[in-house]
């Protein structure tokens, strides 16, 4: 029979957090769901660490050779079933009713591509820290996928990719994750997705999201590296065909990404880090240049 709900964890190396990962989807009420672990060559080998794999729901499989994380994530999308799919995160954790109600939504709004809900952070003791890390809509709602884009534009990327469920046809329609990113490989596919569908939110927080120093995010956190890449998941979202609601989105959102680049620059320079500084500053400029520039340029 084929599944509701697609929840795939891609995993490399994931430390403490993964049983309590699954067992939060295991603990879901929703039952039409299978859980797809794919790990991407870890050593050891995820087999070792997850007893509760004897649930029947559950599928672990492991690449002969490291993917990397984009190329891993279309792994799990090339893997899924069902007919909406999660990326979950290795070590984050699912609150009760998280994939029946975003399940709901989709079912009950066929032109949605994609919901997402607010989320809890937490640390690595699994200690509430603070809310999302972007204002977020105070209720509910469905609208056009030019919300997301003004989202983005006002405050940069609102979305935790755990918190994200996308229609199975929506992938298969749009493509692949873009394997030439890394840290804004997920902002990437939901700007796309929002070009062509409309997209839900969900103001309770259904995730809880795990801050530590050794998530894959904390590889780019003040390098540059980050800015860059959304710089770059920028030029590919605005660089496509888009409706011109969407196009007129484009020099708030560079204007937006130049603002928070140079507070980073700052700070790199004072602390005498020449080479984050530099990047920071690259980014801060070409996205300010691409501010200025109209929108049908």
């Amino acid at each position: 029979m084929t599944p509701l709900v697609s929840v795939c964890i891609p995993a490399y190396n994931p430390g403490p957090y993964l049983e309590l990962a699954v067992e939060s989807v295991l603990a879901q009420d929703l039952e039409e769901f299978e859980l797809i672990v794919v790990d991407d060559a870890s050593q050891p080998p995820v087999s070792g660490s997850l007893p509760c794999f004897r649930d029947q729901r559950t599928r672990l499989l492991r690449n002969s050779s490291n993917l990397g994380l984009a190329r891993n994530w279309n792994r799990c999308l090339e893997l899924s079933q069902g007919e909406f799919v999660t990326i979950f995160h290795q070590d984050d954790v699912m609150l009760p009713g998280n994939l029946r109600a975003k399940a709901r939504v989709l079912q009950e709004n066929p032109s949605v591509g994609m919901v997402y809900s607010d989320i809890m952070r937490i640390n690595e003791a699994g200690v509430h820290i603070g809310g999302h890390w972007v204002p977020q809509p105070g209720a509910d709602l469905v609208g056009s996928g030019g919300l997301l884009y003004q989202m983005v534009a006002a405050t940069g990327n609102p979305v935790s990719c755990p918190s994200v469920m996308v229609r199975a046809e929506a992938y298969r329609r749009l493509g692949d994750f873009d394997t030439s990113l890394g840290y804004a490989v997920d902002l990437e596919m939901w700007l796309r997705v929002a070009a062509e569908y409309d997209i839900a939110f969900i103001a309770s927080p259904l995730v809880a999201q795990r801050v530590h120093a050794g998530q894959e995010t904390a590889r780019y956190a003040g390098t540059g590296k980050d800015y860059l890449e959304v710089l770059r998941a920028l030029d590919l979202a605005y660089h496509r065909r888009l409706p011109a609601a969407l196009l007129h989105t484009r020099r708030q959102a560079y204007w937006t990404l130049a603002s928070q680049c140079l507070p980073m620059l700052r700070w790199k320079l004072r602390q005498g880090k020449l080479v984050p500084a530099w990047r920071y500053g690259l980014a801060a400029t070409s996205a300010l240049l691409r501010s200025i520039v109209p929108s049908g340029g």
